[in-house]
């Protein structure tokens, strides 16, 4: 549910409210689930959003990590290198 809170504030550009969600909804799933790597692929991209690319990365990396095809991990990793 607060993921889905994240990402109305990032549809609306509340990039801070959305961060905010999204790290309250990610402490709420089980780690190392698909919805747990959802929600981390949900605020990497925020973090891209948002210019932090150091931050995206390494949720990417992470990801990558648990599953190398999950969505376009692997393309989001090398145009952040």
């Amino acid at each position: 549910c607060y993921s889905i809170i994240g990402k109305a504030y990032r549809k609306k550009g509340d990039f801070e409210e959305a961060e905010k969600w999204l790290k309250e909804s990610v402490k709420l799933v089980a780690e190392g689930s698909e919805e747990f790597f959802a929600i981390l692929y949900e605020l990497a991209s925020l973090y891209e959003d948002k210019g932090e690319k150091e931050k995206a990365w390494q949720l990417y990396d992470q990801i990558g990590h648990w599953n190398v095809a999950y969505r376009d991990v692997s393309e989001k990793l090398k145009s952040l290198t």
